[in-house]
């Protein structure tokens, strides 16, 4: 369960009990008007609406286990491991939290480059906006 991990942080608790809830658009609610997530191959996806889309195209069935956090409040860096329908992957999840809103995200895979190049995407296509199937969110 997440909740005891970030029971000072509601907004990266909400953020991993929203993604593997597959509460997609809740979860994109949490970020700023002109907030950012930095996805892992993909790149930076700027403001709620097309962090919905991303999310809603490339974190479907994933599930996020979150270990650790450290840092300050405002700034808190997660490792965990996510699981997708088709592998798993280690994972950091770093956050820049503003006045109740997500600011800025990146998400960064913890893999050797071999093991990178061993992933299969989650789809078998890519998408005209976001690029090709992206682990870990």
């Amino acid at each position: 369960m997440v909740d005891p991990l970030f029971s000072d942080l509601p907004l990266v608790r909400d953020y991993f009990l929203g993604i593997n809830g597959g509460c997609l658009e809740q979860v994109a609610a949490l970020f700023g008007i002109q907030g950012i997530l930095h996805a892992p191959l993909d790149g930076p996806i700027q403001g709620n609406g097309a962090i919905h889309r991303y999310l809603a195209t490339k974190a479907q069935g994933m599930t996020c286990h979150p270990e650790t956090v450290t840092g300050p409040a405002e700034a808190p860096v997660v490792l965990g491991f996510v699981q997708a329908p088709a592998f798993g992957v280690r994972v950091e999840w770093t956050f820049q939290l503003g006045d109740g809103q997500i600011d800025y995200l990146r998400v960064r895979l913890l893999a050797s480059a071999k093991e990178l190049l061993s992933l299969k995407p989650l789809s078998t296509h890519a998408d005209s906006t976001t690029g090709p199937g992206s682990p870990g969110v």
